[in-house]
């Protein structure tokens, strides 16, 4: 398993899961340029999973249902 280390938190990259302070991290500095979201993550915090997904990119949050609605929008741009 690969571990990225941050000074309060981490992320698990090939298990696909952010830690919630990463996430904001992220918003943060990313701030409002346009984002595609290319890879979304389970978000957890102190150990437990959170409802929803965090982009790794720019830390923009997405509901389990918003998650797959962009993965079958993604999977039909694939097929065309």
């Amino acid at each position: 398993m690969f571990l990225l280390k941050d000074r309060d938190a981490s992320v698990l990259i090939n298990q696909m899961i952010m830690e919630y302070s990463v996430s904001v991290k992220l918003k943060e500095s990313w701030g409002k340029k346009p984002c595609d979201h290319p890879r979304l993550e389970k978000v957890y915090y102190v150990g437990a999973f959170l409802i929803n997904y965090s982009c790794t990119t720019c830390g923009a949050d997405f509901t389990v249902s918003q998650k797959l609605e962009m993965d079958q929008m993604r999977k039909k741009r694939e097929t065309v």
